[in-house]
């Protein structure tokens, strides 16, 4: 049952728990996972890096679908799920992998990069760790997600 204090956070509201969204979104996490595993392989590594961020989002959404909570923002998804389950450390590296983003260098400096003024980034390392905590945040995820669904097969009462 999810924790009433999270009502609380700016920008979270409790709605009706929907476990077929969660589920949906826990497999687009899995796809995401593995587009970056292949970019990975690669050597787009600004590509991976990406999915495996956009995959921690989609997570992030799987839990909070099953629970029966929305957030308008990044900020209220991390407050919950740090309220929520208490994984500060998990949070913390999922947002910093948000801030350190390709996504986020900026117009400028994506000018200078093409105009070979200024030298592009290595993304692998960058791109590395991203996978690492997504793989982590998604398997966090899918147990959290799972652990309160029943098999089908379970459920099906047999007469005879």
């Amino acid at each position: 049952m999810p924790d009433e204090s999270a009502v609380n956070i700016p920008g979270v509201v409790k709605i009706k728990p929907e476990p077929s969204k969660a589920i949906f979104a826990l497999e687009t996490a899995f796809g995401l996972l593995e587009v970056a595993k292949g970019e990975m392989e690669n050597k787009q590594h600004e590509d991976a890096y990406e999915d495996s961020k956009n995959a921690m989002r989609m997570a992030s959404a799987a839990i909070m679908y099953n629970d029966g909570y929305f957030a308008s923002t990044i900020d209220g998804t991390y407050e919950y799920v740090e309220k929520k389950y208490g994984e500060s450390g998990l949070v913390k590296e999922w947002k910093i992998v948000e801030e350190k983003s390709p996504e986020n260098r900026g117009f400028v400096n994506k000018l200078l990069e093409a105009l070979g003024l200024r030298k592009r980034k290595d993304m692998e390392t960058d791109a590395r760790r991203a996978f690492s905590v997504a793989e982590t945040f998604v398997q966090s995820a899918k147990a959290l997600v799972m652990m309160g669904a029943t098999p089908a097969w379970e459920t099906t009462i047999r007469e005879e």
